[in-house]
């Protein structure tokens, strides 16, 4: 979507603006950074920002002594602006954190002096009258959102820079939905201020900001918000105006009536919205200049030939301000639907009616002019429409017929009707795995020939967007009741129902057709149904140790994690001898907790575990399972200070006197590595490896601290160290590429450049991809006998 939003969440729309000029001046102070320079930005209005995305009113001031100043003019009595200065970092620092040493503050602006202190802009102070008191006291409650938010968008940012890695897309999804989740807390924030403070007047900036980028699940909040502000502010010109558009805008949802707009055609003729009355239509709101508008015109070319004559419509309304580029558009597009514009820009009014903040934007309405959707997407537009105006067997193609039309009542009717099991995708919009087979997956001959002849198919959606169309509004209750119910460990989540509407089975995590296909056909089996299965076994004498032990698998395949240490736990206590590899291997599936009896067999019979499963693995679940459980209480209760190591080792050795050392000496290493505490690092990690190195430290282990020690450590001694680790590594494990990787890297800054390039250029043999033209980037640069490493 082309966003004709803002940079920042306080910004003003240019409507509200215009109440003079003012003059401002600033002085400031910093007690930690005494040389440099700062810039203060005000944000331009929303029209110049369209045609010009990195306009700001910007202005600058050096800083000598810590001090600085600025001095000029703003046209409201209150405006949003923002600090930001660049501080000098390492490259280090700058390779750990691609922000490192960007410090930006926003802060509300106003007539008279104000005056900045504080170290620099992480902690700065504005003083000079009550109102920046006001903003103060928001801004404090506002201090740890903040910091959780930066910290957030950081992470995602480095995963973004990143290589290609399996599970980059769902962690910068994760992180997403995370900055999304603060951004809400902000908002809360904000709002309880607003409440508190009624007369406060940063309110109408924040207020400004709001309607700016408000959207209709936004637009009655605002309303009432700017209903609670005291008389003086609420009467404004510029809070009425807010007030009247976040009326018309919280109207615009399915089942509410379209706003009604009138605007000439490419003749110049006047065209009603209402003049489309007895069909369905769609109004389209896109631009010649907007690039995925046009990307969207093949999937309306579609829709349009496949239903034109079935009774629907398109209704272009272009937010063009040039009608030669409209026109020229229209003409290169061949856009066969009626196209609208008062070629007035953002500056239209039906802009602000419509609460346009991006485009393309859609709303489809009823044959009365009601809205039934907004915002359909590429093949979504189609499949609303074969729904509503043609038979679904005639038009939903060869993938998974899903419902779209009943509730979740009326599909268990359906299914005991016709004696068919229910297949349930629970899903989430954020979540990309999801998405993906919507998309990709069930889309397939092979899935809907599968799941259309055996299941009835619903997709329930988990999360609320402001685009959910009715369909997935009827579902909200359900939709909570059965993640409620059920406990849906993941998205997304396959749950199988019996034709009585009995949950009878479940399918955690995004699959492929073909093992899809065959987790869904073992939901057709008594047999193999868990939770069939569970129901089962609680009505039986309980002694079959066969079904504990396949229902402990199935309770951990389906991530239903209690179930599955209480049915291993039944499991064991139920065998003999425990020794036995058909045992051992079954422990080796659960023994992550110090409380199970298994836990047991890996502490104190470790030589017969590895026998089984490979020699250090009995030593690297214990270490594991003790870090957890008694290590990492201790660091998360030291957050924010230097953990006592002495400490964290007394406590750990009360409970496991053999293990103390090494496990707390390995994970102290890890702590420094995981902070970029290089100096300490080295110390820690040097002993470590040296004491308890050749004994307890499996492969990964060497290339993780070998790796480290290559990218940011100088000492000749350390490096020296490494590629001993690294060659051990490559030693268990010949053909792995990152181990080659590290090792060619150590020899190269050893000085065996030689030899470091045949084991690269080996490594480039066996690499593909992405991962091959870095190699061979590396490989390059060895040649030249450039560096490969940091520090």
């Amino acid at each position: 979507m082309v966003m004709i939003k803002l940079a920042f969440l306080f910004s003003t729309l240019h409507v509200f603006a215009g109440e003079g000029e003012k003059s401002f001046f600033i002085s400031g102070n910093f007690k930690k950074v005494k040389q440099g320079k700062i810039f203060l930005l005000q944000q331009v209005s929303l029209v110049e920002r369209s045609r010009n995305p990195g306009a700001y009113l910007r202005d600058s001031a050096v800083i000598v002594n810590g001090k600085f100043s600025f001095k000029g003019i703003i046209k409201s009595d209150i405006v949003p602006v923002y600090f930001t200065m660049q501080t000098a970092v390492s490259e280090a620092e700058r390779a750990a954190d691609p922000l490192a040493g960007n410090q930006t503050r926003y802060f509300y602006l106003m007539e008279g002096k104000l005056h900045v202190s504080g170290n620099d802009l992480e902690d700065m102070v504005i003083s000079g009258n009550a109102e920046m008191d006001a903003f103060m006291k928001l801004d404090n409650s506002l201090r740890q959102q903040r910091t959780a938010f930066g910290n957030a968008f950081r992470k995602q940012l480095k995963v973004s820079l990143a290589s290609e890695f399996t599970g980059k897309a769902d962690s910068i999804a994760f992180y997403a939905a995370q900055m999304d989740s603060l951004k809400k807390l902000q908002m809360s924030i904000e709002s309880d201020f607003i409440v508190q403070h009624p007369s406060a007047l940063i309110n109408v900036a924040i207020l400004k900001g709001r309607a700016a980028l408000a959207e209709t699940s936004g637009a009655r909040e605002i309303g009432n918000l700017v209903a609670a502000l005291a008389p003086e502010l609420r009467n404004r010109a510029d809070m009425v105006a807010v007030s009247n558009r976040m009326k018309g805008l919280a109207s615009l949802v399915a089942g509410n009536p379209a706003l009604a707009f009138s605007l000439p055609d490419t003749a110049g003729n006047a065209v009603a919205l209402s003049s489309f009355r007895g069909k369905y239509v769609l109004i389209e709101f896109w631009a010649s200049w907007c690039g995925p508008c046009r990307m969207q015109i093949p999937y309306l070319k579609k829709s349009y030939a496949a239903f034109q004559n079935k009774g629907f419509e398109i209704l272009g309304v272009s937010l063009d301000e040039n009608r030669e580029k409209w026109m020229k558009a229209i003409h290169d597009e061949q856009l066969p639907w009626t196209q609208v514009s008062d070629v007035k820009g953002l500056e239209s009014p039906v802009v602000a009616m419509y609460g346009i903040t991006g485009i393309p934007l859609n709303f489809l309405l009823d044959t009365n002019g009601v809205i039934i959707a907004r915002d359909l997407r590429d093949n979504e537009l189609s499949v609303r429409l074969s729904e509503l105006l043609s038979s679904k067997t005639a038009t939903e193609g060869p993938g998974v017929h899903f419902d779209h039309a009943l509730s979740w009542e009326q599909v268990k009717a359906k299914a005991k009707a016709e004696n068919k099991y229910i297949f349930m995708d629970c899903y989430a919009t954020w979540c990309a795995p999801c998405v993906k087979m919507i998309k990709e997956l069930f889309p397939r001959k092979e899935m809907g020939d599968f799941f259309n002849d055996k299941f009835i198919c619903v997709k329930l959606q988990l999360d609320k967007i402001d685009k959910d169309d009715d369909y997935v509004k009827m579902w909200y209750k359900d939709a909570q009741m059965i993640h409620n119910t059920y406990k849906l460990p993941s998205m997304p989540t396959f749950l199988y129902f019996s034709p009585d509407g009995e949950l009878v089975h479940r399918v955690p995590g995004s699959e492929d057709a073909d093992r899809l296909i065959a987790k869904s056909t073992d939901a057709l089996d008594p047999e193999k149904q868990y939770y069939t299965l569970v129901k089962r076994f609680g009505q039986s004498d309980k002694k079959n140790t066969d079904m504990m032990k396949k229902l402990a698998i199935m309770s951990q395949q389906v991530m239903e994690k209690d179930n599955a240490l209480r049915y291993a736990d039944m499991y064991v206590n139920s065998q003999d001898d425990l020794l036995t590899k058909e045992n051992i291997l079954f422990l080796n599936r659960f023994s992550s907790s110090g409380r199970l009896k298994g836990f047991e067999i890996f502490m104190n019979y470790g030589n017969r575990v590895d026998e089984v499963l490979g020699a250090g693995v009995a030593n690297n679940r214990v270490q594991e399972v003790i870090f957890n459980e008694e290590v990492m209480p201790l660091l998360t209760n030291s957050a924010g200070s230097v953990p006592d190591w002495k400490a964290i080792q007394t406590s750990v050795a009360a409970k496991y006197p053999a293990h103390a050392e090494p496990v707390v000496g390995k994970f102290k290493a890890q702590y420094y590595m995981s902070r970029n505490d290089w100096p300490n690092f080295q110390k820690s990690v040097m002993a470590y490896m040296k004491k308890y190195g050749p004994a307890f430290a499996d492969k990964e282990t060497f290339n993780v601290f070998a790796r480290a020690i290559f990218e940011n450590s100088p000492d000749r001694d350390c490096i020296t160290a490494a590629l001993e680790w690294s060659k051990r590594a490559l030693a268990e494990d010949g053909a792995n590429r990152e181990f080659m990787n590290v090792y060619a890297g150590l020899l190269h800054k050893s000085g065996k450049t030689k030899e470091a390039v045949a084991v690269m250029e080996k490594a480039v043999e066996l690499a593909s991809g992405s991962e091959k033209e870095n190699y061979m980037v590396t490989l390059g640069k060895m040649k030249k006998g450039e560096k490969t490493w940091k520090n």
